[in-house]
């Protein structure tokens, strides 16, 4: 076959939808209605109140929202409990201690 009469071929089957047949239709809502009917009969869920730790979750946004934060925390009391120049041993150097700002003077001076 040529590559010109593939294209005729595809276009010939893109023409022409295939249609479902009655009785394939007639199963498919007979299933439908029954499935339907099977979701009403089950009884209804009862709903209990969320208990203490759930809301205290959705205060603070949720449960991702209060996992970020709980790692925050921990990282934080971590680094501010450790010293920076204690680290040292992570990283197999020795860290100068730096004051960041030794005076508000350097603020305010320009240029």
């Amino acid at each position: 076959m040529q590559d010109d009469r593939i294209d005729d071929l595809l276009t010939l089957a893109a023409r022409e939808r295939p249609l479902p047949s009655e009785a394939l239709i007639d199963r498919v809502l007979a299933d439908a209605l029954r499935q339907q009917q099977q979701q009403v009969a089950k009884a209804p869920v009862r709903r209990t109140r969320p208990g203490l730790l759930s809301r205290l979750a959705a205060g603070f946004g949720g449960g991702p929202a209060l996992a970020g934060l709980c790692s925050a925390l921990i990282l934080g009391v971590t680094v501010g409990y450790l010293d920076p120049t204690s680290l040292d041993y992570l990283t197999g150097t020795t860290i100068d201690a730096v004051d960041l700002f030794p005076t508000v003077d350097a603020m305010l001076t320009e240029g």
